[in-house]
């Protein structure tokens, strides 16, 4: 028969087994739609995509929300994305601008590429957060410098919302994801008409 100390004893190593256990954590990676690409030869002109800068508050690799009240954020240590934030941001850029530039003669170069291209585009990210069942806001400035002359030929501040109906992440990385996409959009056009 167990003495109740060997039953306190066994109770209290099944509740710290109990506790031991975490839930599992989610992996998110931004995600865009992608147009078939099929050519001979690529064009000779190069535009690359410079690192994104991001507030210091999203480089990590948790995904930041925001609570309810203004000001206060929530770094969930299970919900984390799968590559850094700036590094995706460069990488939705890119897929969403190549079929796009492509059609002007201009080829974005791979993200790893060293060379330095015809054409260079500065990210300044100023937010991306939202609340779980709030809001999503984006903001970035954007510069379009040409290399050889080191002139600007283009700058702009882009600005976008999206309302998350459901308050999950996953819906908050669809929304991110649409949010760059749109914005990629927009870029091409007005690198298109900047380079002409």
């Amino acid at each position: 028969m167990l003495r109740p100390y060997s039953v306190l004893l066994v109770l209290m190593l099944l509740l710290i087994a109990a506790c031991g256990r975490s839930a599992p954590t989610n992996y998110y990676a931004l995600t865009a739609p992608t147009e078939q690409l099929n050519l001979d030869r690529l064009p000779r002109k190069t535009l690359r995509i410079a690192r994104v800068a991001i507030p210091q508050y999203l480089d990590r690799e948790p995904i930041v929300t925001h609570k309810s009240t203004v000001g206060e954020l929530h770094v969930d240590s299970i919900q984390i994305w799968a590559e850094p934030l700036n590094e995706g941001i460069r990488r939705i850029l890119q897929n969403t601008l190549s079929p796009k530039l492509l059609q002007t003669g201009i080829n974005v170069l791979p993200l790893a590429s060293e060379e330095t291209g015809n054409y260079v585009l500065f990210i300044d990210v100023l937010r991306l957060d939202g609340a779980l069942g709030g809001q999503l806001d984006y903001s970035c400035q954007w510069r379009l410098t040409e290399i050889s002359s080191n002139r600007t030929l283009a700058e702009g501040i882009f600005s976008a919302q999206k309302p998350l109906a459901a308050a999950t992440y996953k819906e908050y990385v669809q929304a991110t994801s649409t949010i760059l996409h749109e914005f990629g959009l927009s870029l091409a056009d007005r690198i298109m008409k900047a380079i002409k």
